[in-house]
């Protein structure tokens, strides 16, 4: 029997982050590998790697940008207020972005990465989805990462105020610690307008 997806719902493979996941399992599984959700719990990311072993943090940015708009002058004290402590030593081998960095205020990204810096190891993945042209969504999407690591775009947006993303160039400007790992990735079965960008951390960069 073949499943009819409505026209809110859209399957797409993501090739980066499902390659990447094959690579990084070599050294994950087994050995307690530590990954980064950005994004809320119901993305399902926790359980996917979870069944590869991993320690799963998940920090809810959506739930963070729905409290406040990128002017907001308390902008930055809020994402530290939201922010969950963390162990001192605690180094994430992945972090998953998804879209948010694309609705986050540039200082905000800055201070964001500020916090989560001291916890990024030589080689620490991050990974997010840009939006490369006008057709860009004005919230972030709800994603659904399936076992394969396919993801599910459903529903409604999340409740954001609207705003013009930034594109992946400008985003790149507040990596300063990161480089490129391989190309930025386009693929036939992610959407049209979103490319998966890997990013891997290096902290002599900012040298």
């Amino acid at each position: 029997m073949s499943t009819v997806m409505s026209p809110s719902t859209q399957q797409n493979h993501s090739p980066g982050l499902a390659t990447l996941v094959k690579d990084l399992a070599r050294d994950l599984v087994g050995e307690g590998g530590n990954i980064l959700d950005l994004g809320p719990p119901a993305s399902g990311a926790a359980r996917a790697f979870l069944n590869l072993k991993c320690k799963c943090h998940v920090e809810d940015l959506v739930e963070y940008l729905e409290q406040v708009s990128r002017d907001d002058p308390a902008a930055n004290q809020k994402l530290n207020d939201h922010l969950l402590p963390k162990p001192e030593g605690l180094k994430f081998d992945l972090v998953l972005g998804w879209d948010i960095f694309s609705f986050l205020a540039f200082d905000t990204i800055a201070s964001l990465m500020a916090r989560l810096s001291p916890h990024f190891k030589q080689g620490t993945v991050l990974y997010i989805l840009a939006y490369t042209d006008t057709t860009a969504p004005i919230k972030p999407k709800r994603f659904k990462m399936l076992e394969d690591f396919s993801c599910r775009t459903a529903g409604d947006a999340y409740r954001v105020n609207a705003i013009k993303p930034h594109s992946g160039a400008e985003l790149l400007e507040y990596m300063q610690e990161f480089s490129l790992r391989g190309k930025l990735i386009e693929s036939e079965t992610m959407a049209d307008n979103i490319t998966e960008v890997l990013l891997t951390f290096d902290p002599s960069l900012s040298q």
